[in-house]
């Protein structure tokens, strides 16, 4: 069995560290996609290596030549096929200028703008179906052709872009761009269909072009081999590559990248995040599925004035207008109260985003704030409610003057339309939220007594919204090893865990990942 390597591309969008290398040459935390990949190919068993050169090939030969010795290739053999028009030709072309290396034996296809798990070639060679395309199933970073698959894993269908349904992602695959095909399909079907589709519509097509047009004459051609989405990262621009890095790194390094993105954690969907302080049990299946009905209304119209969204504010607590400020964070809002006021030693302030999840809930009433008029209250609702991506935070005030200032000084629109939407219907969800912080509370208190049972486990005096946790080993090397091993991030606050309450069931997960570690 071969390979044939594709990395003809110019990888523009990764420029200018493209301006002088190609682009399967730029390196994920130090180790280059075309070497991983090469790697990965030696560790299979891989005997003989094609590469599809095109733009900047002389740089990517002479680094071949540079950094792959014999004893490194393991007598694995490189030969090169180039595509002098790579940049007016697409990688249909590159296949096609390199048939000739192609349709000598059994091949495993791949492109070179990936980073992968070595895993994934081994289990791709181990197969014994000979046609077999690699897929993850879809998750919200994919992006490109994705199939569709039976019970028996046959690929029933590709779609591309222009036919991809968002309704219907359940269903997809998304391919990982890594094939097996058998000499006789190369031969005998494949390398036919391509060239004439290629004598037909051009050189600038995509070689998954003829693979979708296979499947849809012989549903069960080819054979999925799916594997998990954390197993592989595609870059195609730089934000590409530090998610890539963020998978890929080691340990030490992986826990600071995680840390230094601070949030975005949706680019990981099988990460458990225990850094996220919100509302664990707020809102409920009906919210969001209202919420999302109005989104495409939403982020296409402006959002209304402080004054309306100060009416919806107000109305959610029962307060007069006058007594509230909004805006899209605590943080906005005390700057606010420092630029407009010299002296602020006269007033007071309380944050009371986590007090409803406690023993001693501060309940927000007009008498309270009547009777503290020199207390200034302050409720990120995004946490609160659990919805932290939704930036929305209120200011409570007895003193209607200096609450008129801040809305005076307070930029308009600094609240977005979703946000503003969410303020508008939580009302109707009051009994959710009312259970929802003393499911929180019940569980602070389950997941701290776990943790205090565990040996070389110690609970420390942490926050309404955290569990501070000091382990009998260094704190930072149980948080490489909960995110590297078992893909939890934790907070590490100088010898501490900072443990934010999530699920029970997720939870359950960390307190039995902590055991393991401390075992």
């Amino acid at each position: 069995m071969q390979a044939l390597i594709l990395a003809a591309g110019t990888g523009s969008r990764l420029a200018p560290i493209t301006d002088s290398v190609p682009k399967c040459m730029v390196p994920v935390n130090g180790i280059t996609m075309i070497e991983n990949a090469i790697d990965a190919l030696v560790a299979a068993g891989i005997r003989k290596l094609v590469i599809g050169l095109g733009y900047k090939a002389d740089v990517l030969r002479n680094y071949i030549a540079t950094n792959f010795d014999d004893k490194r290739l393991k007598g694995m053999a490189i030969e090169f096929a180039e595509n002098p028009v790579y940049d007016k030709t697409n990688n249909i072309y590159s296949l096609y200028l390199a048939r000739e290396f192609f349709e000598r034996d059994d091949t495993i296809l791949l492109e070179s703008d990936l980073f992968f798990d070595k895993r994934i070639i081994k289990q791709l060679v181990a197969t014994e179906d000979p046609n077999v395309a690699v897929v993850s199933h879809f998750e919200p970073w994919m992006d490109g052709t994705c199939t569709t698959i039976d019970e028996e894993n046959n690929v029933t269908a590709l779609i591309d872009k222009n036919h991809f349904k968002f309704s219907e992602v359940d269903s997809y695959y998304k391919t990982v761009n890594i094939y097996k095909f058998s000499k006789d399909f190369i031969n005998d079907v494949y390398m036919p269909l391509l060239e004439a589709y290629q004598s037909v519509f051009g050189k600038n097509e995509y070689y998954e072009t003829t693979l979708k047009m296979l499947i849809m004459l012989k549903p069960k051609l080819l054979k999925a081999l799916p594997v998990s989405g954390d197993l592989w990262y595609e870059s195609d621009d730089f934000a590409d590559l530090n998610i890539s890095e963020s998978r890929f790194a080691k340990p030490s390094r992986k826990l600071k990248l995680m840390e230094q993105r601070d949030g975005g954690t949706w680019r990981f969907p099988s990460l458990t995040d225990f850094t996220n302080s919100a509302n664990a049990f707020f809102p409920p299946k009906k919210f969001l599925e209202e919420l999302n009905i109005s989104v495409s209304d939403l982020v296409t119209r402006q959002p209304s004035s402080h004054f309306q969204q100060n009416l919806l504010a107000s109305k959610l607590y029962k307060l007069l207008p006058e007594n509230v400020a909004v805006s899209d964070s605590i943080e906005n809002l005390m700057d606010s109260i420092e630029c407009m006021f010299d002296d602020t030693e006269e007033l007071s302030y309380a944050d009371i985003t986590y007090s409803d999840w406690t023993d001693s809930p501060v309940e927000i009433t007009q008498k309270l704030l009547d009777d503290n008029p020199d207390t200034i209250f302050f409720k990120d609702l995004g946490q609160a409610y659990g919805i932290p991506g939704v930036k929305l935070a209120v200011l409570f005030c007895g003193n209607k003057e200096l609450v008129q200032t801040i809305n005076a000084f307070l930029p308009e629109n600094n609240v977005n339309s979703i946000a503003e939407y969410c303020m508008q219907i939580l009302e109707k969800y009051k009994k959710d939220y009312n259970q929802s912080f003393k499911s929180m509370n019940e569980e602070y208190k389950r997941l701290s007594e776990a943790l205090s049972k565990i040996k070389g486990v110690k609970i420390q005096t942490g926050g309404m919204s955290f569990i501070a946790v000091q382990t009998k080993i260094d704190a930072k090397k149980v948080a490489e090893k909960l995110l590297d091993t078992y893909n939890m991030l934790v907070r590490v606050n100088e010898d501490k865990l900072n443990i934010c309450v999530r699920l029970p069931k997720e939870n359950d997960a960390l307190i039995k990942a902590i055991k393991e570690i401390l075992a």
